[in-house]
């Protein structure tokens, strides 16, 4: 059920690699970790965010720096992020607030002539457009959460599109204690798979039960999109 509901979220938001784990901040941790952001690194957050945010840059070890927002959207405001970029920036965690989506184009300008990844804190923006394309559809990294005061719900539940399949293949990894085979291959096997663990990994699997509630949410999503507009 994992699976189907990685290819059904992939479908609807355009991404060609879909990771689901256990919640949102996970999914933040292990795109983080995907890049090797640790001790001595700083990420850049907006001053106004939940607390996770903060939390995942902390669980790599590295120090969240905080940007003022826009007052009109309560998204990162450029200037702030400019003031307070550092030689030790590894990335900025662009939030989209509530679901509006930060001005991306403008973020990675500043961002990729530094060698600064921009990661998505896409939450609350599943069905969000930016310039007429989903969040997510072609991000690096765009972290979802599927808690349940988000537009979709798995009672508890994340996930992370990527465009690149490095990342795909790291996260997958990190997300089920760093096993070269997943469950679904070793539990099907009519002979014994012995495994490998080539990094150190966490127990961030969404689980079965938990994807099945986000199938028959994801039929009501275009819906829950009209109403969280109104």
């Amino acid at each position: 059920m994992v699976g189907q509901f990685e290819e059904a979220v992939a479908s609807f938001v355009g991404s060609e690699f879909v990771v689901a784990v256990c919640n949102g901040t996970a999914a933040i941790h292990l795109a983080l970790e995907a890049l090797d952001i640790g001790s001595g690194d700083e990420v850049i957050v907006p001053s106004l965010t939940f607390i996770a945010t903060a939390n995942a840059i902390r669980h790599c070890g590295a120090t969240p720096v905080f940007a003022d927002v826009e007052r009109e959207t309560f998204n990162l405001k450029l200037k702030s992020v400019e003031a307070v970029l550092s030689k030790r920036t590894k990335a900025i965690l662009a939030v989209h607030q509530f679901g509006m989506p930060a001005d991306l184009d403008r973020l990675n300008k500043l961002a990729s002539p530094r060698g600064v990844h921009v990661v998505e804190d896409a939450a609350c923006a599943l069905g969000s457009r930016y310039h007429g394309r989903r969040i997510g559809s072609d991000a690096p990294l765009a972290c979802f959460s599927f808690h349940p005061r988000k537009i979709l719900t798995t009672a508890e539940g994340g996930m992370i599109t990527t465009s690149n399949p490095a990342y795909d293949r790291e996260l997958r990894l990190l997300r089920h204690q760093g096993m070269s085979v997943s469950d679904l291959i070793r539990h099907q096997s009519q002979s014994v798979i012995v495994e490998e663990y080539p990094v150190v990994g966490y127990n961030y699997r969404l689980t079965d039960i938990q994807a099945a509630l986000g199938l028959a949410q994801l039929k009501k999503l275009p819906r829950m999109i009209l109403r969280r507009r109104d």
